[in-house]
């Protein structure tokens, strides 16, 4: 028979090496694990995610910022906000910077959305750095 299981040891293909990399046997012995099976999916998630921004704001520049911008808050809250009123507030105050961009964007159908986004982005570091000193300190 000349299935696929019968030709699966006979030739290596895409799928033998995402396994391999999801078991991490490629790269690095077993003793020391690195997620590059995660690390692929999570570059290919961002990947899409890239292009369906690129497609809703028509300016492929803006989308990446927009993109790094989201991931670098996301780190900030991670990593720095460790306190109840932090971890409460601060996603609030994100969450109302990232929707007055895509208000602003909405009604001006893009027009100085680079502006609308250094704004934004500047905004976002007044409140990391408000929240770090006021309640992380």
């Amino acid at each position: 028979s000349s299935g696929i299981n019968a030709e699966w040891p006979l030739r290596p293909g895409f799928c033998k090496l995402l396994f391999a990399l999801q078991q991490n046997q490629v790269l690095y012995p077993v003793w020391m694990p690195f997620p590059i099976a995660s690390l692929l999916t999570m570059f290919l998630g961002l990947w899409g995610l890239e292009t369906i921004m690129t497609e809703l704001l028509d300016d492929p520049m803006v989308s990446f910022h927009l993109i790094a911008f989201v991931w670098m808050a996301d780190n900030y809250y991670t990593i720095c906000c460790h306190s109840y009123l932090s971890r409460k507030y601060f996603p609030r105050f994100f969450y109302l910077s990232s929707y007055l961009f895509y208000g602003f964007h909405s009604q001006f159908n893009g027009q100085f959305s680079g502006l609308a986004l250094v704004t934004t982005f500047m905004t976002t570091q007044l409140c990391m750095v408000y929240f770090y000193h006021k309640y992380e300190i």
